[in-house]
């Protein structure tokens, strides 16, 4: 199976950067052993990586990308149960914050106690979900 490797100095100001490169890295579920990102290969996601690549370059940071193999079946078997178990923490993390917002509604709706601004908050929660389910 071929997969990318990321590696890159962080950048020590802004803070902002360092986050921003952190979640888009997320964003590509990538997994990070120590100072290495895998990520599975695929071309969607190289243009992803080469593009936040000019983006820690810009940053005044150095990135290096690489395309390969893991030469251990052992080795190549942890990634793919780590890449299974984080997606697993990330299902769950949904669920639980789907069953948070089912409940608030059931106890909103048995008082009968929905005002339009606490609605308006409920829909941005529903609408925030269903972006979570789409990563």
């Amino acid at each position: 199976m071929k997969w990318l490797f990321i590696s890159y100095t962080s950048p020590s100001n802004p803070s902002m950067a360092k986050i921003f490169i952190w979640r888009e890295l997320r964003k590509l579920c990538s997994i990070n052993y120590q100072t290495l990102w895998v990520l599975p290969y695929s071309k969607e996601i190289i243009d992803k990586v080469q593009n936040l690549h000019k983006v820690i370059e810009n940053y005044g940071e150095q990135a290096l990308l690489v395309e390969g193999k893991v030469l251990n079946k052992q080795d190549e078997g942890k990634i793919l149960n780590d890449f299974v178990n984080v997606r697993d923490k990330e299902y769950e993390e949904v669920i639980e914050k789907c069953e948070d917002f089912f409940k608030e509604i059931s106890l909103r709706l048995k008082g009968r106690i929905l005002y339009s601004q606490r609605l308006r908050r409920m829909k941005k929660n529903l609408k925030n979900l269903k972006h979570g389910l789409k990563k």
